[in-house]
């Protein structure tokens, strides 16, 4: 049984604890992130090679960095469920907002 014992309590607990990836496709990790390293690999390398191509004294070669691979970002369960509501409350009415919108741009032309 848990320390905590009040529902409530045990709420704010799990929504402080849980995380969730905003990603669409969260699973592909495992396959995208090898191939985002390969891809700046790949391109620093041909960076670095075109550098040491064109360069006579070698100063430009020591300039080329390779870029950073960024990952995606986790979420707590408490971001991710206030980002929802936020998203929510600024879709509201987004279709007849939508529709006035095309209907003027059709009555003015």
């Amino acid at each position: 049984m848990s320390a905590e014992k009040s529902p409530q309590r045990k709420k704010q607990h799990a929504l402080d604890r849980d995380h969730v990836s905003p990603s669409k496709y969260n699973k592909a990790f495992r396959k995208v992130w090898p191939r985002k390293k390969a891809k700046l690999n790949r391109a620093f390398r041909l960076r670095s090679k075109v550098a040491l191509a064109t360069s006579t004294d070698g100063a430009d070669v020591d300039a080329v960095r390779r870029k950073k691979a960024v990952k995606w970002g986790v979420l707590s369960m408490r971001e991710h469920v206030v980002s929802k509501l936020e998203h929510r409350v600024h879709m509201h009415g987004a279709h007849k907002r939508r529709r006035a919108e095309r209907e003027r741009r059709e009555g003015a032309t």
